[in-house]
């Protein structure tokens, strides 16, 4: 998905300005990944986190969990070979996941050199573990797990 020029760059922003038309429902703005407001969540049947911070995070889990969550939301995570899926489902006490410091982390382990030779596709996997659960999700299937991680 991208290009040795996308280097350096916001990846979720290159994937924006590649894939945006005027069908996709969401919102752009000229900082849409420095500043999230629970404002922006309202309206959507699920909404779907992939991003690499902890502060969107947090804004989820404020939304609650369980019956009493103000919308239905999914975290989905990776690093390295690690891949967690969190979902409103989830016990209450999931949210100490929100916890840590400020800032971006990366996909991959700490210990990746930024080289093609040890990279890890754990976003891959949790993303296609995402893809079964939004789908049994949307089709009322109550086989839908609160939480889950995967390490391969």
């Amino acid at each position: 998905n991208f290009t040795v020029s996308d280097i350096g760059e916001n990846k979720a922003g290159v994937l924006a300005d590649r894939i945006w038309d005027t069908s996709f429902r969401g919102t752009v703005n000229d900082e849409p990944f420095k500043v999230l407001t629970a404002k922006q969540l309202q309206g959507y049947n699920l909404v779907v986190c992939c991003a690499d911070n902890l502060a969107v995070r947090r804004l989820l889990y404020q939304q609650g969990f369980g019956a009493d969550a103000k919308l239905k939301w999914l975290d989905l995570r990776a690093q390295g070979r690690n891949g967690v899926l969190v979902s409103y489902l989830a016990d209450p006490s999931m949210k100490r996941l929100a916890d840590g410091a400020d800032g971006s982390f990366s996909c991959q382990a700490q210990s990746w050199d930024g080289t093609a030779k040890d990279i890890d596709c754990m976003n891959i996997v949790i993303a296609a573990t995402a893809a079964q659960w939004i789908q049994k999700w949307f089709n009322n299937n109550n086989d839908v797990k609160d939480m889950m991680v995967l390490n391969i």
